[in-house]
């Protein structure tokens, strides 16, 4: 997720291939990712209403505020 944040990449089948990669069994049909409002997967499948530039528009977001949040103050004197 980080990477995906920072590179502003809506690359959303990292998180499904690190579920798959867990030591854990998933029920595939019944996996859905969501960020926000915005729903990426559902059942298993692409959301019928999934929107690329939204979506990329959303990890823009994250990302701008990832950095600003980073950013260094200036210590005393300068």
């Amino acid at each position: 997720m980080k990477t995906a944040i920072a590179g502003e990449d809506a690359n959303w089948g990292r998180i499904v291939m690190a579920t798959g990669r867990a030591d854990e069994p998933i029920n595939r049909e019944r996996l859905s990712i969501r960020f926000g409002d915005l729903v990426a997967a559902q059942d298993g499948v692409v959301a019928a209403n999934y929107d690329e530039r939204k979506m990329s528009g959303l990890y823009e977001a994250l990302g701008a505020r990832d950095h600003r949040r980073r950013r260094r103050r200036p210590g005393p004197g300068g």
